[in-house]
């Protein structure tokens, strides 16, 4: 990463419209499922991943479920120091201080990592303290991590196979995945276990569940069962076994709670 880049993506941030801020008092979900209009995305094309940043008040507690992408969160301006990882193959509540003014967070696509100590952290967290808005927070943390991100996969079809995964919404086999890229079906496990953690199949998983909660917070009056069958889910008790295991909750319980 250059300083040319690190500055034109500084700058790409200062031009980027604030807007769709808001205040959360109940438990919610990762904001950049729940809430497209306060984040912003881009890609860089020099050795680096796509990332999303995002930006918001607060919330008592904030639901993170596992997709296999890294995420790091910090609180920002008056309230103290906070930051967290969340689990990316495991379903994570965070409880953030509930005198922060406000947390910004970024998310790197599968395949990546931010390679930071506690001691690094500790002293992005503490230049956060002192920002006044949520821009001039998602800015500061995403320019202070850059150079932390590391690329943790070693094939150079990485890119495409995850792209295959997510195009076909989760519902993709592993031998479809080694006969399409000439690897053995064994090998194609240890390149997910690589880039994103988790086997092959449980990162079909998640991208397949992500895809049905996008479904249930597009419209969640509608019956589940009106969209589980063109995901691959055998019926209505496959999704809600894998609903609790994913989120600790039923759909039922996950639609009154958090939708």
């Amino acid at each position: 990463m250059t300083p040319q880049t690190c500055k034109a993506i500084l700058n790409n941030i200062k031009q980027i419209h604030e807007k769709g801020e808001f205040i959360m008092d109940y438990p919610m979900l990762q904001p950049w499922i729940e809430y497209k209009t306060d984040q912003y995305s881009f890609e860089i094309k020099e050795d680096i991943c796509r990332i999303t940043a995002y930006g918001f008040y607060q919330a008592d507690k904030i639901l993170f479920v596992p997709d296999g992408c890294e995420e790091l969160i910090m609180s920002w301006g008056f309230g103290g120091k906070y930051y967290a990882r969340p689990d990316k193959t495991a379903r994570t509540w965070l409880e953030p201080p509930a005198k922060c003014t406000g947390l910004c967070g970024i998310r790197l696509e599968p395949g990546f990592t931010v390679n930071m100590n506690g001691d690094e952290a500790e002293e992005i967290s503490s230049r956060l303290a002192s920002v006044k808005s949520q821009s001039e927070a998602r800015g500061m943390l995403l320019g202070a991590t850059l150079p932390f991100i590391e690329k943790k996969y070693s094939a150079p079809v990485w890119e495409d196979m995850t792209g295959m995964v997510y195009e076909t919404r989760g519902r993709c086999a592993v031998a479809e995945l080694a006969a399409k890229f000439g690897y053995t079906a064994r090998h194609v496990g240890n390149l997910f276990r690589e880039g994103a953690g988790c086997p092959p199949k449980t990162f079909c998983r998640f991208v397949r569940f992500h895809n049905a909660l996008r479904e249930m917070i597009r419209c969640h009056e509608r019956e589940n069962s009106q969209f589980i069958e063109s995901l691959s889910y055998a019926d209505q008790a496959h999704f809600q076994r894998e609903f609790k295991e994913f989120t600790g909750m039923t759909p039922r319980r996950f639609a009154k709670e958090i939708l």
